[in-house]
């Protein structure tokens, strides 16, 4: 009786060990024909790294940079015809007979307003609130070299159209970049910058004309009401170290830096608690670096070029320097509302250039432009 006993008791243990060997083992042990053995410190389990993308859209600007909005031109149209359009920036777009719908996917008809937001110089670009960064296939992040920026609405009595799935919007964009690489991009429903069209896929239009400031055009297709932007994913940046004081204790210690190129378009914009922030800016390009805090307290750089020589030391003592260039603006001050008048005297205050041109388009058109 005790054998039986014994042998059943040997029977049972041996069961719920290779149970609970069993169980463990998807996680924590490997069986072999050479014993049981313990992997999971040894092996953890690698997760591929998610990379957490930043929205473009929406970005929030400090009130000295969001003082003067983007202007919003408004022109009439009707939707039954076919309507060209030359906007005040110079960008040309042909819309076709019936090309927009009601929310409701009903045909819409009669009068509109087609109302444009543009962008081709430094300043709209500070004022936009839409950030430039790009990721590819692979979910590499880039910045834009940029060649100018559109956004288009259509209006009807205070009720938003959509373009009918069969309809696009031609657009003719001046040749801000001549000679560049520049894809057609898109800013999509998540808020990320896609190509739309790649450099070589869509028309190019170059003037003959030798004459100053002439510039011919890019032609892009519009089939949703989003920004759309010429551009380019430039990879050269590097580390520039931009470091402000407060020694009349002005400042909330919110700050938003803004880069803006100078000799192109592009633009960096971050926000730091600190009196110090770094940009990547693109190697040796000319910059304009402008710093604003919450109660519009502001200083800003004259322009430099970003090189990868570090033109002086950082005044933060004992810190190993990640960065290749330090720009140090001095002391923030209060923003004068003087300043505030006009947009035009705002622009000269900040030192921001102009982006001077005339649009030359491949076919000229008689068809007047709806005011």
């Amino acid at each position: 009786m005790n054998l039986i006993f014994f042998f059943l008791v040997i029977k049972f243990f041996s069961l719920f060990l290779i149970t609970s060997l069993l169980a463990q083992s998807p996680t924590n042990y490997k069986i072999t024909e050479f014993g049981v053995f313990k992997i999971g410190e040894k092996v953890p389990i690698k997760q591929a790294p998610i990379i957490k993308k930043e929205r473009m859209d929406n970005r929030v600007l400090a009130p000295c940079f969001s003082y003067f909005q983007l202007p919003r031109n408004g022109y009439k149209f009707n939707i039954g015809e076919k309507t060209v359009i030359t906007t005040r920036k110079g960008i040309r777009i042909t819309i076709p007979p019936s090309a927009f719908l009601y929310t409701n996917f009903a045909n819409a008809s009669g009068p509109a307003t087609l109302y444009v937001y543009e962008v081709t110089e430094p300043f709209e670009y500070m004022i936009a609130a839409v950030n430039h960064i790009y990721y590819d296939k692979s979910n590499r992040a880039s910045h834009l070299e940029l060649a100018g920026m559109i956004k288009i609405e259509a209006m009807q009595d205070n009720v938003r159209l959509r373009i009918a799935n069969d309809k696009s919007i031609e657009i003719e964009f001046p040749d801000l970049a001549p000679n560049k690489r520049v894809h057609f991009f898109m800013l999509d429903e998540t808020g990320n910058w896609t190509i739309k069209k790649p450099f070589g896929e869509y028309e190019i239009f170059k003037p003959q004309e030798n004459e100053e400031n002439i510039t011919g055009t890019r032609k892009g297709w519009i089939q949703y009401l989003t920004w759309y932007a010429f551009a380019m994913p430039n990879p050269n940046t590097i580390q520039v170290r931009i470091e402000w004081s407060d020694s009349k204790k002005l400042s909330s210690k919110n700050f938003h830096v803004i880069g803006i190129g100078t000799d192109h378009l592009s633009y960096f914009s971050k926000w730091t608690e600190e009196f110090n922030t770094i940009l990547p800016l693109f190697q040796n390009k000319k910059y304009k670096v402008y710093v604003c805090d919450s109660n519009s307290n502001i200083v800003f750089s004259e322009e430099f070029q970003a090189i990868t020589e570090k033109l002086e030391t950082s005044s933060v003592q004992n810190e190993s320097l990640p960065y290749q260039q330090v720009i140090q603006l001095g002391n923030i001050d209060k923003f004068q509302r003087e300043n505030f008048t006009s947009h035009e005297k705002y622009k000269s205050y900040l030192k921001i250039p102009n982006q001077e041109y005339k649009v030359k388009y491949k076919v000229e058109t008689t068809e007047p432009s709806p005011k």
